[in-house]
């Protein structure tokens, strides 16, 4: 792994101890719908800290024209570090544009950034948060086993219970009094 790959992460608010979310990658064939047989998931700890993930296409995965990655199976924030794509012989062939983020495929998620540093924070508004990266045709018509998936990533579920919290308050506050 080269530096580049794991930057160093602003503190994150922490999660609940020994709770784990699970990540998952899916790969599509040509012509295929995205299915857990054409899967592979990692348990990450929701502790707030840095986790490195790695995702490597099996070699019965056959030609792939697109990839999926779900980075919760619950309601979820994470603060994403990296993602890149590398070919069998290491070489690094895509890597995640976060600025662009209004421009990409994220399914029941949302984005608030974090300046210090300026880093987003991906926050679940589903049970099923899904990411589709945008690959360019040059990387897809390549696309298969041996491929790399990457994820630098920090997950802290309670920063979204503490927001869903202090909302609840907030409309409660804001709610008119019973007579």
């Amino acid at each position: 792994p080269t530096a580049p790959f794991y930057p160093r992460l602003a503190a994150p608010a922490p999660g609940l101890p020994g709770e784990r979310v699970e990540c998952q990658l899916f790969w599509r064939a040509r012509g295929a719908d995205f299915s857990e047989a054409a899967s592979a998931s990692r348990k990450v700890a929701a502790d707030g800290a840095l986790h490195r993930l790695t995702f490597v296409l099996p070699p019965a995965c056959g030609p792939v024209d697109a990839l999926r990655f779900d980075f919760a199976d619950t309601g979820a924030a994470a603060q994403i570090a990296a993602m890149e794509l590398r070919d069998p012989n290491g070489a690094l062939m895509w890597s995640w544009d976060w600025q662009g983020f209004a421009q990409q495929d994220w399914r029941q998620t949302g984005l608030c950034l974090a300046l210090e540093p300026p880093r987003p924070y991906l926050v679940a508004s589903g049970a099923d948060p899904r990411y589709y990266p945008a690959l360019p045709a040059s990387i897809t018509a390549r696309l298969g086993a041996g491929w790399r998936f990457q994820v630098a990533m920090a997950l802290q579920p309670e920063l979204v219970r503490r927001l869903l919290a202090e909302l609840a308050q907030a409309r409660a506050a804001l709610a008119p009094a019973a007579c």
